[in-house]
């Protein structure tokens, strides 16, 4: 969200961010609370978190009613948090057009999960009236559309991904804290997998179709990267080493800058097996680095990538995982073709510049009471409309 408001800013946007001093999973940010700072050109003021119940949401509804008036549209992202509650209730008092994005929390599978029945019910009495009031929905993907029609909101939807900058994407060339703990890395085959440790992720299945290989492959390493300690990794730690992986697989925690540019470039492949995947930021990282990928169809941009032929798409079971990632170690050629595809689909469709650009449109297509965007979509089978 950060690098979008920067791209906007660049674009001659006037942004004011309104957020949290959480910092997951640290803690708290140790940042002055409301009051604007300037963060890279974005003007971003941080409201204090604390375990009263409400207290964002009033300190927050105090600052929006000063200074809404001041500006154009309100984009407000996510549906369960205070700040949409509270910010839509502004909006509307004052007539004021609002933006809601669900950012894949209204998916099937991420609203099965844990307190499933809150979520349902949070939906039907207080965040369908948010949302069928707003004055469009943002999506990051078409999938993430078609999920969420099942509701059958009554707002016209409109799809913006993610985005990211390539310029920042290049192999690093000084050494850093990564190649020095993983030097015995250096001369293996190695896989990896970069992001949240989730169930959501099918690391589990990662794990099954990586043992399928390794008996053959002395060479190959598993690389998972992403925060480490809870009780989720230790459950995968334990499943490596039922498995006699132990020497095979690491752990590196999170990873960031150089150390996580690194990671990717030493590797042969990136492999997401998620169970779902509202959109996937590290496959695009993965992609704009150039290198082949293997997801699963629950990720939202198998379609793309299915269509630049920029990564195998399997289902999810660990034998179709082991079988794709089989193919790019023994076709090692079409694995960098697979990457340059990957690296193009990034350039044409996720560069920060012209998703900014696309977001510009949609603003004053609300503003101005049009939608000429070709990013607005109506209804399940706008492919045909």
């Amino acid at each position: 969200m950060h690098e979008l408001c920067r791209e906007l800013v660049r674009q001659g946007v006037d942004i004011s961010v309104f957020t949290s001093n959480a910092d997951d999973p640290e803690g708290m940010l140790h940042v002055p609370v409301g009051i604007p700072q300037g963060v890279d050109g974005v003007e971003v003021t941080y409201f204090p978190l604390n375990l009263r119940i409400g207290s964002i949401a009033m300190k927050f509804v105090s600052a929006l009613r000063e200074v809404i008036a001041t500006y154009d549209l309100l984009h407000l992202h996510g549906i369960y948090q205070s700040f949409t509650f509270a910010g839509s209730r502004v909006a509307r008092s004052r007539g004021f057009p609002y933006i809601i994005a669900p950012r894949g929390m209204l998916n099937p599978f991420a609203m099965s999960q844990k307190g499933w029945l809150k979520k349902y019910l949070f939906v039907e009495l207080v965040g369908r009236r948010d949302i069928n009031c707003a004055a469009g929905i943002h999506y990051t993907t078409d999938e993430e559309m078609r999920a969420v029609e099942r509701f059958n909101f009554r707002r016209t939807g409109f799809v913006i991904p993610n985005g990211i900058d390539p310029k920042e994407y290049i192999e690093p060339e000084k050494p850093c804290r990564f190649v020095d703990r993983y030097h015995h890395l250096q001369n293996k085959q190695v896989i990896l997998y970069l992001g949240r440790l989730h169930p959501q992720k099918g690391l589990e299945l990662l794990i099954e179709a990586f043992e399928k290989l390794a008996g053959s492959r002395p060479d190959l390493h598993l690389l998972i990267a992403g925060p480490d300690g809870t009780d989720y990794s230790e459950s995968l730690k334990n499943l490596v080493s039922q498995k006699g992986l132990k020497n095979r697989v690491d752990f590196t925690g999170f990873l960031s800058g150089d150390d996580k540019l690194k990671a990717f470039y030493l590797a042969k492949m990136f492999v997401l097996p998620s169970y779902f995947e509202s959109f996937g930021m590290a496959l695009i990282e993965a992609m704009c680095c150039g290198k082949p990928v293997v997801i699963t169809k629950q990720v939202n941009l198998a379609p793309d990538v299915i269509e630049y032929e920029a990564g195998l798409v399997t289902g999810c079971k660990s034998s179709d995982i082991a079988n794709a990632m089989a193919y790019l170690l023994d076709h090692p050629d079409e694995g960098v073709a697979i990457g340059k595809r990957g690296r193009q689909l990034v350039e044409n469709r996720f560069r920060w510049d012209k998703v900014a650009r696309d977001l510009i449109e949609v603003y004053d297509d609300i503003l101005f009471g049009q939608k000429k965007s070709p990013a607005w979509r109506r209804g399940i089978d706008f492919r045909n409309k």
